[in-house]
């Protein structure tokens, strides 16, 4: 939709509803969290831009040994932990690093490494035919019992 015909839609909207509500609907539209993710600033782009370039020039954590405070809370930690900026990422940029394979959520509980990777699962499946052969010749016992050999 374009501005003219989102303008008009949204006096159209603003007519329909009683002059009494006005106010209120005009409140909740300024003051809203709601309508966040529809309302950029010029300070929100502005600041994204700053995110993006620091991201380029700084570890994924973020953390640099000059900042002692923040290695030491690292270190600490009852498990194994990684430190996130949020200024540089949310959870949604965490997510894309995990799948990237720059990030893990997940941690070795032998070593503590934070380089995992996912199991691979191999089930073997056999034909119902086959496992009734098997389980007949496997439980002899169990098969004569119920009658069937």
């Amino acid at each position: 939709m374009d501005f003219a015909s989102a303008k008009s839609a949204l006096v159209g909207v603003l007519s329909s509803v009683k002059p009494s509500e006005v106010p209120q609907l005009l409140d909740w539209m300024r003051n809203s969290e709601e309508l966040d993710d529809y309302c950029f600033d010029n300070s929100h782009v502005i600041l994204q831009a700053i995110a993006e370039d620091l991201r380029a020039s700084l570890p994924v954590a973020a953390v640099l040994e000059s900042e002692p405070m923040a290695v030491q809370k690292t270190q600490q930690a009852a498990r194994p932990t990684v430190h996130v900026d949020a200024f540089l990422y949310d959870e949604e940029a965490v997510d894309s690093l995990c799948e990237e394979g720059k990030m893990s959520r997940h941690y070795c509980l032998n070593c503590g490494s934070h380089r995992t990777a996912v199991l691979g699962v191999l089930i073997q499946l056999c034909k119902p035919a086959h496992r009734r052969g098997d389980q007949c010749r496997l439980l002899p016992a169990a098969a004569s019992n119920s009658g069937e050999v």
